[in-house]
């Protein structure tokens, strides 16, 4: 049997035609390494937008409201029962006041010692004691107290009867009948003249 030449088997190779680009796709989408990298691709894609909306949805959680911590004043509010600032006013001070034995006035301008007036206070041993309905009180907080607060201790903790003791640097509230309100720091005490030496200031709170 006759054989084919080389020549022709070589002219054979070289007519056909090379496979398209759609049609190598085709060839490689359907072989076996072709799915696996498909659904490769597809899940990474998945992933992403699925990351990608995670963080828009904690972006939006950590740009939501903040909340806000309120806090409270140690010292009580008594604003529903005390005069507003308006019409809270000094009538007298500060000054050096002395305090005798003999009665010393806080409800006259100047305040003092009056040979025809009763005094509120009057001095005895190392302390201030009150006279007629005058209640007194030692501030413990420390600094000087305002008028309101003189007011608010005389109303929660006033003994119209009791004497304080002082020492120098005490300060002492003293809250008069018709709402007259001294407050006094002790500067010295005498006893031999049974005096104590004050720096005063008067406030006129209307009564209530």
């Amino acid at each position: 049997m006759p054989q084919r030449s080389t020549k022709d088997n070589s002219a054979a190779r070289v007519g056909r035609p090379e496979a398209s680009p759609v049609q190598k796709l085709r060839d490689f989408m359907t072989s076996t390494a072709g799915i696996v990298t498909a659904l490769a691709t597809i899940v990474t894609a998945t992933a992403t937008i699925l990351g990608v909306l995670h963080h828009g949805k904690s972006q939006a959680q950590q740009t939501g409201p903040l909340t806000t911590a309120t806090t409270t004043s140690v010292w009580p509010n008594t604003s529903a029962s005390q005069p507003s600032s308006m019409s809270v006013r000094i009538r007298w001070g500060p000054g050096n006041l002395l305090v005798t034995n003999n009665g010393t006035s806080l409800s006259n301008v100047p305040p003092g010692n009056y040979k025809d007036v009763v005094g509120d206070i009057y001095s005895g041993n190392s302390g201030i004691l009150p006279m007629a309905d005058t209640i007194l009180l030692l501030w413990t907080s420390g600094g000087q107290p305002t008028p309101q607060q003189c007011q608010y201790l005389s109303t929660t903790q006033g003994d119209p009867g009791q004497g304080v003791n002082v020492v120098p640097g005490s300060v002492v509230c003293a809250v008069v009948a018709d709402q007259t309100i001294a407050i006094m720091k002790v500067k010295a005490i005498d006893p031999a003249s049974a005096t104590i030496e004050t720096r005063t200031t008067i406030w006129n709170l209307p009564a209530s």
